[in-house]
């Protein structure tokens, strides 16, 4: 083993005739939750849609590494096609869409791009109200709100901007 522990990506599965799902080991980190991939069950090959995307370092792997099968592939056109119409997976439960990473931090995968952080700045005015508002897109809101409803961004922190202070120059004659 080297400096750093090798990691590995295991999806799971599932059939189109079942709805439990089945590990399975890839190397492509372009297959997503809901993608259709083409694997090996038994002596032939299948097509099954993935359900979950997980990784893990090579002490921390959920079943032996040689003997987790791997995907051979993501499916074509046709096959996908074929898979989506006679598929009984497709409710299987609030896991599907769950990326989990073994640090614990989910990224968000709705439009897969990770999600955009920005801050809230607390506007205190002269007359007493208090606005607040994203540093993203500018936009004003009177309560704060931890995703900004205009440009989606995740706001965590709030930075304090006394506005009364410009305010109150203006009044002093400055």
């Amino acid at each position: 083993m080297g400096l750093f522990a090798k990691k590995y990506i295991y999806v799971s599965v599932c059939f189109q005739e079942s709805k439990v799902p089945y590990y399975y080991r890839t190397d492509d980190r372009h297959i997503r939750v809901n993608d259709v991939v083409i694997v090996p069950a038994g002596s032939e090959q299948k097509a099954a849609r993935v359900v979950a995307k997980e990784v893990f370092k090579e002490k921390n792997v959920p079943y032996p590494i040689a003997q987790t099968k791997v995907v051979l592939r993501r499916a074509i056109w046709a096959e996908r096609r074929a898979f989506r119409k006679n598929c009984k997976c497709a409710s299987i439960g609030s896991e599907i869409g769950a990326v989990r990473v073994e640090n614990g931090i989910t990224p968000r995968f709705e439009s897969r791009k990770p999600r955009r952080t920005g801050k809230l700045y607390k506007e205190e005015h002269l007359w007493g109200k208090v606005i607040y508002r994203c540093s993203r897109c500018g936009a004003k809101y009177w309560d704060t709100h931890d995703i900004c409803p205009k440009c989606k961004s995740e706001n965590k922190k709030v930075k304090n901007d006394p506005v009364w202070v410009d305010e109150m120059s203006m009044y002093d004659g400055e």
